[in-house]
This record gives structure tokens, C-alpha cells and sequence, in this order.
């Protein structure tokens, strides 16, 4: 009998330190989502950002009589705009499981593209050749806005993923509460055993 008490008592303390690690997990993981969260949410202010730069483009377009100095103004709205999605990019998160050749790749022909964009915008400024600088800029608003959505559908994905955590959190977390609800029953069985 005296065995059996002590198996038991074992197999309470290793269960005791089992549930220790599993709220030691779980709080580490907790700490890895709220920084994720942080990015994200940074991610999306900036993509916000750059769709108040494509409307505000937008309106000078209707004007269609742009002068000289609007057409620099232009240049450096778009090499801002290239900057925001480069940042953005690189805050992609690098660690996604299985994902990470996916989102490498990504990254690197999104910079390409970004960094092609920026090239074009480095043309000299003169007034003679404005038209042609102006349809420049069209293009180049065209890419930027493909390289926004994609962009925008990478976070999507992202905080597809994060949903999934999210829920995979919630039913570990009902694991440990079962966990939890099998001690205090061990814990009765072991006071009836007692008595």
C-alpha cells in the first residue's frame, strides 16, 4: 500500500511540474504574439498611410495641369511611398513556420521591385521633359499600387496565421483547465485514499 501512496505522489508532482512548464510555455508564447501584434498593427498603420499618398495622388491627377515644381513634389511622394512599403516589408515576420522560403522570396522581389521604382524616379528634373517624367510616374504609381496590394494580402495572410494561433492558443488553454480539473480529482481520490 505504502508503494502505491508513493507512485501516486510521484505522479501528482509530476503532474504539478508538467503544469508548471505548460504556463511557462504558454506565457512565452504570449509575449512572442504581442510583440507579432505590435508589428502588425504598425504594418497596417503604415498601409493606411499609403493609401492617403495613392488618393492624394489621385486628386492632382485630375488637375492634369501640373506644374514643375508639383511634379517634384510628386517624385518625392512616390520615393516616400516606395520607402513606407520597404519598411513594410521588412516587417514581415521572418519566423513563420514551414513559410519562411514563402515570405523570403517575397520580401526579395518586393525590394527588387521597390528598388527598380526608385531608379526610375531619379531622372533629372528639367521642364522640357515633364510629360515624359509624368507618364514615368503613372507607371511607377501602378507598380507601387500592385506592390501596396500584395503587400496588404501578405498581412492578411499574416493575420490569418494569427487568427489560427489565436485559436490553437484558446484550445491548449482548455487543455491545461482538463489538466487542471484531473489534479483536483487526484487530489480528492488521494484524501479518500488517506482516510
Amino acid at each position: 500500500m505504502d508503494e502505491k501512496k508513493k507512485d501516486f505522489y510521484t505522479y501528482v508532482d509530476n503532474m504539478h511540474k508538467k503544469n508548471e512548464e505548460i504556463h511557462g510555455i504558454l506565457d512565452a508564447k504570449k509575449k512572442i504574439k504581442k510583440e507579432e501584434n505590435k508589428k502588425i498593427e504598425e504594418s497596417e498603420r503604415m498601409i493606411k498611410n499609403n493609401d492617403v499618398y495613392i488618393e492624394t495622388i489621385d486628386d492632382i491627377h485630375k488637375n492634369n495641369k501640373l506644374s514643375y515644381l508639383n511634379l517634384k513634389k510628386e517624385r518625392f511622394l512616390q520615393k516616400s511611398k516606395l520607402m513606407n512599403l520597404n519598411s513594410m516589408i521588412s516587417e514581415l515576420p521572418i519566423v513563420m513556420q514551414g513559410e519562411e522560403k514563402k515570405y523570403s522570396e517575397f520580401k526579395q522581389r518586393s525590394q527588387r521591385k521597390i528598388n527598380e521604382l526608385l531608379e526610375t524616379l531619379e531622372t533629372p528634373l528639367y521642364p522640357e521633359n515633364v510629360d515624359d517624367l509624368w507618364n514615368q510616374i503613372k507607371e511607377c504609381q501602378k507598380n507601387t499600387e500592385q506592390l501596396n496590394n500584395s503587400i496588404t494580402e501578405m498581412h492578411n495572410e499574416l493575420n490569418i496565421v494569427n487568427k489560427e494561433y489565436v485559436n490553437t492558443k484558446d484550445k491548449f488553454r482548455n487543455l491545461v483547465e482538463l489538466e487542471k480539473n484531473k489534479n483536483k480529482k487526484l487530489k480528492k481520490i488521494s484524501a479518500t485514499l488517506q482516510v
